[in-house]
């Protein structure tokens, strides 16, 4: 368990939930760095994903003008990536790797 706050979901049992986080909301200016490092937690204690584009957009319109990210959430699981979810829903990881994040074509997928 990574804290008393987050229960880990097993690998097996998150290939099985229905609703995997498959989205992350963040604004044009964090994009060059996305795109260099991946999606890392920074100063936060883990990086937070949602299920859907409504919600990635809610979290990330707290900083600007929302650009919605595809995650692939499946296949990080399945190679290892371990998943929490926060007694509130949020979903959270370690990081997550460039080779797993789709970006939008032109940047230009904006949440409306």
């Amino acid at each position: 368990m990574k804290s008393d706050r987050n229960i880990k979901i097993s690998k097996f049992l998150s290939l099985a939930l229905r609703n995997q986080p498959e989205k992350s909301g963040t604004t044009e200016p964090f994009l060059p760095s996305i795109r260099g490092d991946g999606l890392v937690k920074g100063q936060r204690r883990d990086v937070r994903l949602s299920e859907s584009r409504q919600e990635a957009a809610l979290v990330a319109g707290r900083r600007g003008r929302p650009v919605i990210l595809r995650i692939a959430s499946e296949q990080m699981n399945r190679e290892g990536h371990a998943f929490f979810r926060s007694p509130n829903g949020v979903w959270l990881t370690e990081q997550v790797l460039v080779k797993y994040t789709e970006f939008p074509e032109g940047e230009t997928d904006h949440a409306a």
